[in-house]
């Protein structure tokens, strides 16, 4: 985030170094990262069923007898139905990174190491 705000732009050896640095997070963190994945999705339906089962429950609570909590319940599935989403889409980007991502980017390291060794044979 901080190389947008740089005032030069990056060397090639200081873009491979970050982008190295970046694999080496994901590669030492997949696992936990995964898990806790897991573990949120897991607990988010969980909830839905336990807070459809609460609203559902509630008494009616106005004076013409109609049980707006009906209606409560559609507008929050609206919501986490839009949250969802934004879940989903965040989750499938850190999962897709943290499984099989940085494919180009470890090509590119690969690469830049063996031009390296092309342009100074010893």
């Amino acid at each position: 985030m901080l190389g947008i705000l740089r005032s030069r732009p990056a060397s090639d050896s200081e873009h491979i170094e970050r982008i190295s640095k970046t694999i080496e997070f994901w590669d030492r963190w997949r696992t936990t990262i995964l898990l806790v994945f897991l573990i949120l999705i897991v607990g988010m339906f969980g909830f839905l069923g336990w807070f459809a089962n609460f609203v559902v429950g509630l008494p009616p609570n106005n004076a013409l007898g109609i049980n707006i909590n009906k209606i409560y319940l559609a507008i929050a599935f609206g919501f986490g139905v839009t949250f969802g989403l934004h879940l989903h889409s965040i989750m499938g980007y850190v999962i897709s990174s943290a499984v099989g991502g940085y494919r180009s980017e470890r090509m590119l390291i690969k690469l830049y190491a063996e031009s390296k060794v092309k342009s100074n044979p010893s």
